[in-house]
């Protein structure tokens, strides 16, 4: 595996080799304490510490990781185009708060922006011991 620094608060995005000639797959995040891996091998670690969350939540803290403080909208974390019903909004809503519950306190760095989506205080959680 192959890091590669994405900017001066250490976050980090690992490069897994595929199989075949295909060029490299972005699949793992590291961020501070956190470490995941979304689709490879759908696993997140806090402090080294396996902690149990469903694909979808991982695809969406490694979302909101790699955008590195921006904020993300609902339909960028789900995927879809603008203006779309208000029902899978409100399940990335939901999923949030379960990613928040199992980060324990380094949930407090996920934040909702009223109106807008969510981002992550990389900084802040760059910083958490």
């Amino acid at each position: 595996m192959v890091a590669r620094k994405l900017d001066s608060v250490n976050l980090r995005a690992v490069d897994a080799v595929a199989p075949s000639p295909e060029p490299l797959v972005q699949d793992a995040v590291e961020c501070g304490p956190i470490w995941l891996s979304p689709h490879e091998m759908c696993e997140l670690r806090v402090r080294g510490h396996r902690v149990p969350m469903s694909e979808t939540q991982l695809t969406i803290l490694a979302e909101l990781i790699r955008a590195q403080g921006r904020i993300v909208t609902r339909d960028e974390l789900l995927g879809e185009p603008a203006g779309t019903a208000e029902s899978p909004k409100r399940a990335v809503d939901i999923q949030v708060s379960r990613i928040r519950v199992a980060l324990g306190p380094l949930g407090r760095h996920l934040i909702a922006v009223r109106g807008r989506g969510y981002r992550v205080d990389v900084r802040g959680l760059s910083q958490a011991r």
